[in-house]
């Protein structure tokens, strides 16, 4: 019997259930024909979702925010998502989990019955061994390819942020100004990385002034929308960390260094270590992929 880890997609529709395994860890939702689960087109844009199983966690990504996303209640664009969670779109509810499953392993010599001589079974636990080894002690690819960079740190706590007006009116009207400025960063976070590192400061200053202004409860909204931004932003540089380490173990050195240059825009202090190596890294793939195109 052979155990592999697979996706498994709840759809939940007006009270009834209905569950998807995959065949890959990864899967595409949407209302186009592509897609490995298929939606209604008013359910749904062409692409909605992609769903990524890395490892033991699940990365949620919103292809399109037509219609917006909402995890567990709140505004969604990327990130990871625990197994209890359900993302929401057009009154259509979605868990993810990952689930095992069980293969049966079929050969001439009768069911579950290996033809495979002690020998060569031997020589393949040696190597197996030995892959292991490699993945657990990874070589240095050369400088900025080393594999044992720090963990990418968290984005800079939020500042308690004083509004510069005074009188409620203009207190008011700065807070709506800044709330739009940190809504259009955040709608464009999916396609350019540094807007998410930019949006939670500007809902931050918002609410602020929404407080300045006596309108507490809008206060309080753009305070959470500031928080949820960020912890996306922490989300979002943990996976492409893993993306980075990923590429460069199997030498994809044009997504590594996509990656890291994604990464890098999440990145608030350019000298900090993590960016450094991130830098190194952007350096050297660029390198790599020049030799390998004479």
């Amino acid at each position: 019997m052979l155990d592999t880890t697979t996706l498994r997609i709840e759809l939940h529709r007006q009270g009834t259930v209905s569950a998807l395994d995959m065949q890959e860890h990864h899967a595409l939702i949407g209302s186009g024909s592509h897609c490995d689960v298929r939606l209604a087109p008013d359910e749904a844009a062409v692409e909605q979702l992609l769903v990524e199983l890395v490892g033991d966690d699940i990365y949620v990504r919103a292809r399109s925010l037509k219609p917006p996303c909402r995890l567990n209640g709140a505004p969604f664009v990327e990130g990871r998502v625990p197994e209890d969670s359900m993302i929401e779109f057009n009154g259509l509810g979605i868990c993810v989990s990952a689930v095992a499953r069980r293969e049966d392993k079929v050969t001439s010599h009768g069911r579950g019955k290996s033809s495979t001589s002690p020998g060569m079974q031997l020589l393949g636990l040696a190597a197996v061994a030995l892959g292991l080894y490699a993945v657990l002690h990874p070589p240095s690819q050369g400088d900025g390819l080393k594999l044992n960079a720090a963990a990418p740190p968290a984005p800079a706590v939020l500042r308690e942020e004083a509004c510069p007006q005074r009188e409620p009116s203009a207190a008011l009207a700065l807070a709506e100004q800044l709330e739009t400025q940190a809504e259009t960063k955040r709608e464009r976070a999916p396609f350019y990385a540094g807007d998410a590192l930019a949006g939670a400061p500007l809902f931050q200053r918002a609410a602020a002034c929404f407080a300045a202004a006596g309108e507490h409860e809008r206060a309080d909204e753009a305070g959470q929308a500031a928080q949820q931004l960020r912890t996306q932003t922490v989300d979002l540089l943990h996976l492409l960390h893993i993306r980075v380490e990923h590429s460069l173990t199997e030498r994809d050195f044009v997504n590594a260094r996509h990656n890291a240059e994604l990464a890098l825009a999440l990145m608030s202090d350019p000298a900090d270590p993590y960016a450094q190596w991130l830098e190194a890294v952007k350096r050297e793939t660029l390198l790599r992929t020049r030799e390998g195109k004479r």
